[in-house]
Order: C-alpha cells, then sequence, then structure tokens
C-alpha cells in the first residue's frame, strides 16, 4: 500500500469516527445498536425479546418503526410500554395472540386490533390520555384486562360488541355503570377493585362466572336477578349470603374468608341447593368470638372517636407482627389463606390486622373499608362525616419491633385520604368527589398518666414510594441518556486516537529523499 493510499484511509476513518461521534453523543437513537442478544435499542427507544415468542417495545413513538420491528420479530406476545399509537392500521395485517399497553397512549381514534388476538391488556394506562378507550368500539374480544389503573365508570364500553372474560385487577373503579351497553359479556372477574356496588349487574342475563377478590362490595342481592352459574365470593365483606338461594341458575360457589357473613339457616339452604357449604367448619366460632370481642371493649354509649381508639389499642395489644413472612413465603399465603382465624390467635401480617380491624369497625357500627396497594393492606374508616385512612399495622410495627423495648406515646394514625396519593389503590365510589385534602394526622396518646384524644390536625405529610415499573421506566431512560453522552465521548476519544497515531506513523516512516532513492536503486538492482 503506497503512502496516497495509507492517506487516504486514515482520512476516511477519521471521517467515519467522527459521523460516529456525532451521532453517538446527539443522535445514538438513529442506529438499530443490539445491546445484548435480546435488548436492541432503536429510534428513540429500544426493545426486548422475551421468552415464549414476546417481545416488548419501550419509548418507540414512530409507528412505522414499530410496526417494522413486529414483522421482522413474529412474535406471539407484544408490549407496548410507553409508546404512542397513531396509525389506527398499525396491526393491520398482523397476527398477534396477546397485546399489552403498558404505560401507553392510543391516539388513534379508531384501532383495529390484530388478527388472532386472544387477550388484550391495559396496565397503568391513563384513560384521558387514551381516550376513555373509545377506540374499543365496534369490535369483539375474546378477554380485556385492566391492571392498575383509575377508572371512573365504564361508559366507555357503549357500542363494544361480545367480550367473552372483562378482568379488573388492582383498579380503582368508581361504578359499573355503562357495563350493561355491552352486547355480551360472559365472564366478569373484580380483583382488588375497592368497588362497593355491583347494582348495575342487575338483571344481567347474559354474564355467567362473576369472581368478586378483595372488593368492597358486601351487598350481594343483585345477582339474584342474573344468570350466573359460577360464582366467587374471596375475601370481599359480603353481609348475607341468602340471596344467593334465589339465583336458580347458580350452580358452582367457591368463598373465603366469609366468617362475618355466617348464618346457619342460609347454610342449609346452599347446601340444599348446591351439595356444599361456602363456610369453613369454624365459622360460626370465628364470628361469635369477634361479636364478642366487640361487645367487651365497644358499648353504645361510646362516640365513634372512643370505639375506634378502643379497637385500635385492642388489636395493637392482642397482635403481634411476624417477621418471620420475609423468609417464609408459605408463611404469607397461610395468613392470606386464614385471616381472621390467625388475627384472633394473635398473630399476623397486614391483611390480618386489617381484617380484624374491619370486623371490629363493622360490629362497632363504623363506616370501613379496606384499601390495597400490591404490597400492603389498611383501613379506611369515616370518622365525623370525613374518610380517614388508618393504618394499625404500621403502628403496631413501630411500636412493636424486635429486639426493642421502646414504646411510642404519641401515635399518628388516622391521615384524611387523597385518593391521588395512592393512584394504584381502589377506594369506594362514593369517596371521590369527597376525599380532597391532605392536612395529615389525627393524634392521640396512650400514656396513661395523660389520656387525651386529641381533634387537633398535624401537619405531617403523607409519602408514597415510586412503583417498580415507574423506576424501572425512569431509571431505563436514565440510562439511555447518559449512554448516548458516553458514547459520543468514547467516539471523539477513538477519532483523537487515531487521528494521533496516523500523524505519528507519517513521521516514523517518511521516508527521505536520499532514502528513497536508495530504495529505488536497491528495486532496479533487484
Amino acid at each position: 500500500m503506497n503512502k496516497n493510499t495509507k492517506r487516504k484511509t486514515a482520512f476516511f476513518c477519521c471521517v467515519i469516527l467522527a459521523v460516529a461521534a456525532f451521532f453517538g453523543g446527539n443522535h445514538y437513537s438513529v442506529f438499530a445498536e443490539t445491546i445484548t442478544q435480546d435488548l436492541v435499542e432503536i429510534d428513540d427507544g429500544f426493545y426486548e425479546r422475551l421468552e415464549d415468542y414476546e417481545i416488548s417495545l419501550t419509548g418507540i413513538e414512530n409507528t412505522d418503526t414499530i410496526r417494522k420491528i413486529i414483522k421482522k420479530e413474529k412474535p406471539k406476545t407484544v408490549e407496548l410500554c410507553s409508546c404512542t399509537i397513531n396509525d389506527p392500521n398499525l396491526f393491520d395485517g398482523l397476527t398477534i395472540e396477546n397485546l399489552r399497553f403498558n404505560y401507553a397512549s392510543v391516539k388513534a381514534k379508531r384501532l383495529k386490533m390484530p388478527a388472532g388476538l386472544f387477550e388484550l391488556t391495559f396496565e397503568n394506562c391513563d384513560a384521558e390520555e387514551n381516550q376513555n378507550f373509545r377506540f374499543l368500539k365496534g369490535q369483539n374480544y375474546s378477554a380485556i384486562t385492566f391492571r392498575r389503573m383509575d377508572i371512573d365508570n365504564l361508559k366507555f364500553m357503549k357500542g363494544i360488541g361480545t367480550i367473552e372474560s372483562l378482568y379488573f385487577d388492582n383498579t380503582s373503579i368508581g361504578s359499573l355503570e355503562g357495563i350493561d351497553t355491552v352486547k355480551k359479556i360472559y365472564s366478569l372477574e373484580l380483583s382488588y377493585t375497592g368497588l362497593d356496588d355491583i347494582s348495575p349487574l342487575d338483571g344481567n342475563i347474559d354474564l355467567k362466572c362473576l369472581t368478586l377478590h378483595e372488593t368492597n362490595v358486601d351487598d350481594v342481592s343483585p345477582l339474584a336477578n342474573t344468570n350466573i352459574s359460577s360464582l366467587e365470593l374471596l375475601g370481599s365483606p359480603i353481609k348475607s349470603y341468602e340471596p344467593l338461594t334465589r339465583m336458580d341458575s347458580l350452580k358452582e360457589l367457591s368463598a373465603s374468608d366469609n366468617e362475618m357473613s355466617y348464618d346457619p339457616e342460609v347454610e342449609a339452604a346452599l347446601i340444599s341447593k348446591l351439595g356444599s357449604s361456602p363456610w369453613k367448619k369454624d365459622a360460626a366460632k370465628i364470628k361469635e368470638k369477634v361479636q364478642t370481642i366487640a361487645k367487651e371493649i365497644t358499648d353504645g354509649s361510646m362516640t365513634e372517636r372512643e370505639k375506634i381508639k378502643a379497637i385500635t389499642l385492642y388489636i395493637m395489644d392482642h397482635l403481634t407482627y411476624d417477621y418471620r413472612i420475609n423468609k417464609d413465603d408459605d408463611l404469607i399465603m397461610k395468613y392470606n389463606d386464614h385471616q381472621l382465624e390467625y388475627a384472633l390467635e394473635d398473630k399476623g401480617i397486614c391483611i390480618n390486622y386489617a381484617k380484624l380491624a374491619q370486623a371490629l369497625f363493622t360490629e362497632a357500627g363504623i363506616e370501613n373499608y379496606t384499601q390495597m396497594s400490591t404490597t400492603h393492606i389498611w383501613n379506611v374508616i369515616k370518622l365525623d362525616g370525613e374518610y380517614y385512612s388508618h393504618d394499625i399495622t404500621l403502628l403496631d410495627m413501630d411500636n412493636d419491633k424486635e429486639g426493642s423495648d421502646a414504646v411510642c406515646w404519641n401515635l399518628y394514625y388516622l391521615c384524611k385520604w387523597d385518593k391521588n396519593d395512592f393512584p394504584e389503590s381502589p377506594i369506594p365510589s362514593q369517596l371521590y368527589n369527597e376525599l380532597r385534602e391532605k392536612e395529615g394526622f389525627f393524634e392521640f396518646t396512650t400514656d396513661p398518666d395523660d389520656d387525651k384524644f386529641y381533634d387537633e390536625l398535624t401537619t405531617v405529610p403523607v409519602s408514597r414510594e415510586t412503583t417498580g415499573v415507574t423506576a424501572a421506566l425512569e431509571t431505563s431512560s436514565g440510562s439511555r441518556a447518559n449512554k448516548a453522552v458516553i458514547c459520543g465521548f468514547i467516539a471523539a476519544a477513538i477519532v483523537i486516537v487515531a487521528t494521533v497515531t496516523v500523524v505519528v506513523i507519517k513521521k516514523k516512516k517518511q521516508p527521505t529523499a536520499e532514502a528513497e532513492n536508495k530504495s529505488d536503486i536497491g528495486e532496479k538492482s533487484e
């Protein structure tokens, strides 16, 4: 290679590296860069290949890019995370079995779903950012899931054809109003929704399967006029199962954590109808024990505040938080499967504290609900016309930590509730317009020499941890930005090193006129 060729090669290398430096530092996302075998950066986001023909696309705004990736990868499951969908024909000609929108935004007024779609999931999606899901109209669906969301009502479902299975999980639902506008729904599951009213289901003749799992529904009388054949009532505070005896189509009934609704006459009728009892053998004893405790620590002459205080102190006095759950997942399952049973044995975790409090508050005539996040449960109670968060678990953990003899006398236990602080935690529908202020906590003292119950509000703020998904997104977004900057610096450094290297080589190898002549003579003589 002669010196001109070397110079040209060095020049083009420098140009290429300079371009790489520019795009690496400022426009790194123009290239499809494979970070690992299954993680690829592309455009203004990235996509990841997961197991079982599944891909996850994150932060991609270009609809054409999304379409090209799906066509290339041919996945069965697609997750669109923090993506914006503007093209109504994005999925035209594509076959996808499971489609998930996570923190996504659908701007297309009518979105044609892909062929072969079995399950459609919306997770952490803002209703307003997604046109209140009006783009779902005019189509039939095998299964739709809403998870970790805030939905006022179901009026947006008007115009939807048939939904075989409709599932709400950890989703705050203000009302089921509008569910009757769907042509047909065969299966409905409400899990950790906080919903307290199912009256819109009254008279629904198409619904065949219903699950109420950890809701605040206490009245199932609307179900008497339905054709439901399979019913699950799990952890919901149903006051009476009597309406179920009038459900002509009911064939299967599964129930748990329902001891406070036990009635021997209703049990006999359900055994005659279904062949088995929805209650455990010790349900009557558990109900009787709760009622006895409530009568012992409260009476009709007490104010609401006095009842709340008496129940709170009783639970703190008797229950001990079981820290062994940190090393034993099976123990968590046991406490969840036997909520009141373990609570009455003076041990448990948050769900046992909250469920015993719920039962005692109800017996004492205090309006109350349970509130749930993905990792914790506590109570919401009504006091003097206001609703408050009430977390006895945290109170007891603060005052009864292992290895600590310290006792905290001044306890902050009632917090005026603002649903915006915990959007992933549902609350009953009638609270929506009432819970606006976050003024702090009520305070009382258990000091025997100063037994007061203060009315003053303090200004202790409510804290909320960022959810794991949000934190992950923020981290990945930040890492991509940092990566772009680092990439730019590395590329620039490479350019400098390459340039210096070329100059050094040129100086070392540049022959003198005399040397060149000798070289030429030598070559000729050979």
